[in-house]
């Protein structure tokens, strides 16, 4: 299906449990709804998810010119709209889970709850993502595809994960041999990442909030986690064990039972708190 935004055609798809919580799903850095993988099994028994991808990606209409965090935020509400959906819980993972903050700040009536995986508010005291990791993936899609995914893999799903389903790398090269991303888009993708900065108005979001994962991201580095737990009020922090930055590729299972349990809690009910 696809939603006009800003006329602007945005791909999305509802899958899942139809009587269960909607969940927006938004996917991060040259990623799209054929990324999710397994995860969406995991979910999908229980709630009503809602996947789309990110402007410039996948089955989403190309782009020509930068664009914000803050855009992609207004893309969410505007295929919310065209879905019929009126609030939703959010799962946002890294550059998904920067636009899912956006979402929390300026949409925040039409949010429940809100899920962050492997992100960061951004801002000056936030260690910053790794320029060296986004200068090998430039670098490496100016290469094969194959080259391209192998190098991905071992930084965004870990080493270990990379030895133990090489399997990934196909299933990824596939995926990319049917939606080539430009060059261009991943420009103006860093871009966004580089201006996106929400540290000063984390206060702002009065959802639950859910913060996901890996002690050790080489990615996104994991203080940034820490400090977005400090900074939403009544926010839980959860560590999964692992390099991963991309935690639910890598621990589909894991992740997905710790958002169940706290999308799925009653209201009311006591929290963890952050560490």
């Amino acid at each position: 299906m696809f939603a006009n935004v800003g006329g602007r055609r945005l791909y999305y798809e509802l899958r899942g449990n139809p009587e269960g919580p909607t969940l927006v799903m938004l996917r991060g850095f040259a990623r799209h709804t054929l990324h999710w993988g397994s995860v969406l099994s995991e979910l999908e028994s229980r709630f009503y998810l809602l996947l789309l991808d990110n402007r410039g990606l996948g089955r989403s209409d190309a782009v020509r010119y930068p664009f914000t965090v803050s855009d992609m935020a207004d893309d969410v509400a505007g295929v919310m709209d065209a879905a019929n959906i009126s609030r939703a819980h959010v799962l946002g993972s890294s550059l998904g889970g920067m636009a899912a903050l956006r979402f929390a700040v300026d949409h925040g009536a039409r949010l429940d709850r809100l899920v962050l995986v492997g992100t960061t508010a951004g801002g000056r005291k936030a260690p910053p993502p790794s320029i060296g990791a986004f200068v090998k993936m430039l670098g490496a899609r100016l290469g094969s595809a194959k080259e391209a995914m192998m190098t991905e893999v071992g930084l965004v799903l870990g080493k270990s994960y990379a030895a133990e389903h090489p399997e990934i790398i196909e299933e990824w090269c596939s995926i990319l041999e049917r939606y080539p991303v430009p060059l261009r888009t991943l420009a103006f993708q860093a871009l966004a990442v580089r201006m996106h900065d929400v540290s000063s108005e984390l206060a702002r979001i009065g959802a639950p909030a859910l913060v996901l994962c890996c002690r050790t991201d080489h990615i996104i580095p994991p203080d940034n986690s820490r400090m977005l737990a400090r900074g939403i009020a009544g926010a839980e922090l959860a560590w999964l064990d692992g390099d991963a930055h991309d935690v639910t590729t890598s621990f589909p299972r894991e992740s997905a039972l710790r958002i169940e349990e706290f999308l799925l809690r009653p209201v009311g009910a006591q929290v963890r708190r952050a560490d």
